[in-house]
């Protein structure tokens, strides 16, 4: 054959991660050696087969420029800031535990073992879930049309049920402003770090067994109960707890 054209099938599979990966990225993901190349690799491999959440990562590429990478668009802010709120025992327990989100249409939070260690992840899509749910269920200061609350719902319900398409920011269903924008998304970052918590626990309190473990997303953020669990995904705020469970639920 000609040497122009002899290319190996996984070179020709590494073409498909440019550009919403860089070039270690993508040789990262082809051979994973760590916890954190692995997670990589799977954000990597669900956006290249949905192309729907690819565009929204060439977007970030096209803006981001020189500055750009995969990593860098998965925020970690809410895994830190609980880290910071366990006790040095708990932090230590969790040493070996890598985290990070992912973008995918599952609204939940998982985790599970890998052959690096175990991971615990967010979707992307539970922000989407968490936002139009609070549109269509908090109350604001303002006025919500009831039919923009019911069309709200139903979008929550659908990404919810993996049946919207997860292309909000090129397609936000609607114009809100900047204060109800705001206002809707100001209990997110709790909602995050509960999630969060919740996943933590299974790993501190011995529950993992091989199979995936998923965070039931209703349970977590609706159901007030006192087990065990629930305490420990608490343990760092005693003096908060209703007003943190005020954030969560209203």
């Amino acid at each position: 054959m000609n040497e122009k054209f002899d290319v190996s099938s996984v070179e020709i599979q590494k073409r498909f991660y440019d550009p919403i990966c860089t070039p270690s990225e993508i040789e990262r993901i082809f051979n994973p050696q760590c916890a954190r190349d692995y997670l990589l690799a799977l954000r990597g491999h669900y956006i290249v087969d949905n192309m729907r959440i690819f565009r929204f990562f060439l977007r970030a590429w096209r803006a981001q420029g020189q500055e750009y990478s995969l990593e860098r668009n998965f925020e970690t802010e809410h895994y830190d800031r609980y880290l910071e709120m366990l006790s040095s025992e708990h932090r230590e327990e969790l040493s070996s535990v890598t985290f990070g989100d992912v973008f995918t249409k599952d609204a939940n939070g998982e985790i599970f073992s890998s052959p690096f260690g175990r991971i615990v992840t967010i979707s992307r899509s539970l922000r989407y879930f968490l936002e139009y749910s609070h549109l269509a269920l908090k109350k604001f200061d303002s006025e919500i049309p009831p039919d923009v609350r019911f069309a709200a719902l139903i979008i929550a319900l659908r990404v919810m049920f993996q049946h919207e398409a997860l292309d909000f920011e090129v397609d936000p269903r609607g114009k809100l402003s900047k204060k109800l924008l705001i206002e809707m998304r100001r209990p997110i970052p709790l909602q995050l770090q509960f999630v969060v918590g919740h996943e933590f626990a299974h790993h501190l309190l011995g529950h993992l067994s091989d199979a995936r473990m998923h965070t039931i997303v209703f349970y977590v953020l609706l159901q007030v109960h006192t087990e065990t669990q629930f305490q420990l995904a608490f343990t760092a705020l005693p003096s908060k707890r209703s007003s943190m469970l005020t954030w969560l639920l209203l």
